[in-house]
């Protein structure tokens, strides 16, 4: 094999890799949710106790994005991958175990040390890999991880329903992520480029722009716009109010069926932005489709619980509105900077862990002392602020560096 072949053999290898990962990433993130109520019967919770999960993984996911931002750039894209995907995956798996609280916390942190950093790189190895067509295939990519999400709900439903318990859903994850850490590992072994003594010989110390990151009032915007976007821990309860408040009208089933159905919506807008990455503004659809979407499931929860059938309507149009929002931030942060996509996208992330751990336990307290649908009173203006940040960061024509 020359050096062309190989490299369009790795280009081919990481794109399945990563567009793998990220489904069943999407499953690991997505079933919490659905198995939130099961862990809190398990572990005999307050939703105050529930929030410390989050916040736990929150912490952790905090840690990984500042070695990230002074690191990851450096590191061999590929080996970071595998060895992050390993440890992920043996976090999970010692989760399954459902040890005592104070050390599933403490396992919650590890997931977090590993989580957003596998985010992170598979978005950066595809923006290197494709460079000029970047936002079409990270697009791809996130639509591909809808898939996972889509699929996340029912897996969960099914094994609750089938084990009466939350941590089988861990243990097969946790052995899905092992599995491909493995094979790419040995993938990599075997398959080794004929320049690779060469590479690692004349290898130069890679910059990283960091006083222009911190001058950019883009990367900024998006920072604070992930930040305050963090009270999203607010629709990680949705599941666990509805079956608490009328569990005969809102069944696992039903509450999983209209997750599924919210995702198919997400899905539906990554397919969009996937076909019209070119033509789209994100930074004029961000911050209408974030405020508008909000607006309605909140709408949704504080007056129309009695209707189930409207809840999940308005769910499935909030998923379809703000489902390709995530994407495009992503496509945002490259764009800034395509040479430390890596770092920039660690950045936002770092912001999103933050909001995370303010919002979560913020969240979590309010739910318990005045009920859940109090704590819109903390998320929908998060979200109003998030979308104003956008349109401050864009709203010169010139760009800032």
């Amino acid at each position: 094999m020359n050096e062309l072949q190989y490299r369009k053999f790795n280009a081919r290898t990481a794109t399945a890799y990563c567009f793998i990962i990220s489904v069943i990433y999407a499953m690991s993130g997505a079933v919490f949710s659905t198995l939130l109520p099961s862990m809190i019967s398990s572990y005999n919770l307050t939703l105050a106790d529930s929030s410390l999960l989050s916040v736990a993984e929150s912490i952790g996911s905090a840690i990984a994005m500042v070695i990230s931002m002074l690191a990851a750039d450096r590191l061999d894209r590929r080996g970071s991958l595998i060895v992050t995907c390993l440890l992920y995956g043996a976090a999970f798996l010692w989760e399954s175990t459902a040890p005592a609280f104070t050390l599933f916390l403490a396992l919650r942190l590890c997931v977090g040390l590993t989580d957003r950093y596998l985010d992170s790189l598979t978005a950066a190895y595809m923006s290197d890999i494709y460079e000029e067509r970047r936002g079409r295939v990270i697009s791809v990519m996130h639509l591909i991880y809808s898939i996972g999400m889509l699929l996340a709900p029912t897996f969960a439903a099914t094994i609750l329903r089938t084990t009466g318990t939350w941590s089988p859903t861990y243990r097969y994850l946790g052995f899905a992520f092992l599995i491909m850490g493995t094979a790419y590992l040995l993938i990599s072994v075997f398959v080794k480029s004929p320049e690779a003594k060469t590479r690692k010989a004349t290898r130069v110390k890679k910059v990283i722009p960091y006083k222009e990151m911190l001058r950019s009032k883009k990367i900024w915007a998006l920072m604070f716009y992930s930040f305050f976007a963090g009270s999203h821990y607010y629709f990680t309860l949705i599941p666990t109010y509805l079956e608490g408040k009328d569990i005969s009208r809102y069944s696992i089933v039903f509450v999983s069926a209209m997750l599924t159905a919210g995702t198919i919506g997400n899905l539906i807008s990554r397919m969009t932005l996937s076909i019209f990455t070119d033509k789209l503004k994100p930074q004029h659809v961000i911050p209408l489709t974030t405020i508008v979407g909000n607006a309605l499931v909140c709408s949704a929860l504080l007056f129309f619980t009695g209707n189930r059938y409207l809840v999940v309507i308005l769910y499935v149009i909030y998923s379809f509105l703000v489902g390709s929002n995530y994407t495009m931030k992503f496509i945002m942060a490259c764009e800034e900077f395509p040479k430390a996509s890596a770092t920039v996208i660690s950045a936002t992330s770092l912001a999103v862990a933050a909001g995370n751990i303010v919002f979560s336990r913020l969240i979590g307290v309010i739910a318990d002392k005045f009920g859940y649908l109090a704590s819109t009173a903390v998320h929908f203006p998060c979200i109003v602020i998030a979308s104003a940040f956008i349109i401050w960061g864009y709203s010169g024509r010139k760009k800032t560096v």
